[in-house]
C-alpha cells in the first residue's frame, strides 16, 4: 500500500535467483520437445500476468502492476540457437544439417556467430509454430488481451518493459528496425516502457533511446521511455527496460494516490 491511499503497487518479474542462474541451454532431443519448448517459452509470461491481473481485478483494488518478465520472439530464437549448438543432432528438425550448427564459431565474448542460413531456418520454424491459428501462443495472447482490457476498465494500470532486443536484430533479422517487443507489450491496454539513456546528467537535451532498447515492431510500440542505463539498485547500477518500467509504474502509482479515479487513457 502507498501511504494512506487505496493504491497498491505489484511488481512481477524475475527473481534474484533467476537473474543469477547459469545461462545454459535446454538440451532438446526431439521435435516434440522443441515444439513444447517453444509453446512454453511463448506462453509463460502471458499466463503469469493474466492470472495475476485477473486476481487483482477480482479483488476490486486500485492497483498499479509492473511486469518485467522478459519474453519475446527474439528471446526464443536465441534460446533455440543455444540448444541446437549444444545438440547439433537436432539441426534437421528445423531444416538444417548438423554441420550447419557444429561449424558455427563464437566471438571473444562467447556469443555464437550465426549464419543467415541458420538464423533464417530457426526464425521460419519458430514463427510457423507461433503463428498457427490455434497455437498455444495465440490462445495465451488472446487471454492476455482480454485481461489487460478488463483491467484498464476497472482501474488497474498495467506497466510493462518494452524489451531489450534491438541489438539482437544483428543476429536474427526477421523483424523491422526497432527490435522485437516483449510479449507483455503486445496489448493496447498497457503502458509499455522503453529504456532511455540520460547520459548520467540532468540535461534532457542529450537523452536518447538506449542502444539495446526495443523501439517497437510497428504494431506495438513503447508508450514512453524512462532511464534504463545505470539505474541504481541494491544490486548496483543496472541496464534494461526492466529497470525503466518500475520507474514509470511508481510515477503512475503516485498519480493515482492523488486521484485514484484516473482512467487508463488519462
Amino acid at each position: 500500500p502507498l501511504g494512506s491511499s487505496n493504491v497498491h503497487y505489484v511488481g512481477i518479474g524475475n527473481t534474484e535467483a533467476d537473474d543469477n542462474a547459469p545461462d545454459t541451454p535446454t538440451r532438446l532431443r526431439s521435435k516434440k520437445e522443441l515444439d513444447d519448448y517453444i509453446d512454453t517459452e511463448s506462453t509463460d509470461a502471458f499466463n503469469i500476468m493474466t492470472e495475476k491481473i485477473n486476481s487483482i481485478v477480482d479483488q476490486g483494488k486500485s492497483e498499479v502492476v509492473n511486469g518485467s518478465l522478459g519474453y519475446s520472439r527474439d528471446t526464443i530464437y536465441e534460446n533455440v540457437l543455444l540448444s541446437l549448438t549444444d545438440n547439433p543432432k537436432m539441426a534437421p528438425t528445423v531444416g538444417l544439417k548438423p554441420n550447419d550448427i557444429s561449424s558455427l564459431e563464437k566471438n571473444k565474448d562467447g556469443q555464437v556467430l550465426v549464419t543467415d542460413t541458420v538464423s533464417n531456418a530457426i526464425v521460419k520454424y519458430i514463427d510457423n509454430r507461433l503463428d498457427q491459428k490455434n497455437s498455444a501462443y495465440r490462445q495465451s495472447w488472446a487471454k492476455y488481451q482480454q485481461a489487460t482490457q478488463n483491467a484498464a476498465q476497472h482501474g488497474v494500470t498495467v506497466v510493462v518493459a518494452a524489451g531489450n532486443d534491438h541489438e539482437l536484430n544483428d543476429v536474427f533479422s526477421a523483424h523491422k528496425l526497432g527490435g522485437d517487443t516483449n510479449f507483455l507489450a503486445q496489448s493496447d491496454y498497457v503502458i509499455s516502457v522503453a529504456a532511455a539513456d540520460d547520459k548520467g546528467n540532468r540535461n534532457p537535451q542529450d537523452d536518447e533511446i538506449a542502444s539495446f532498447s526495443s523501439w517497437g515492431d510497428g504494431r506495438y510500440n513503447p508508450t514512453l521511455s524512462a532511464n534504463g542505463v545505470g539505474v541504481p539498485t541494491k544490486f548496483g547500477k543496472q541496464d534494461g527496460t526492466s529497470f525503466s518500467s518500475p520507474e514509470v509504474a511508481a510515477a503512475v502509482a503516485r498519480m493515482k494516490q492523488v486521484n485514484p479515479y484516473l482512467s487508463f487513457d488519462q
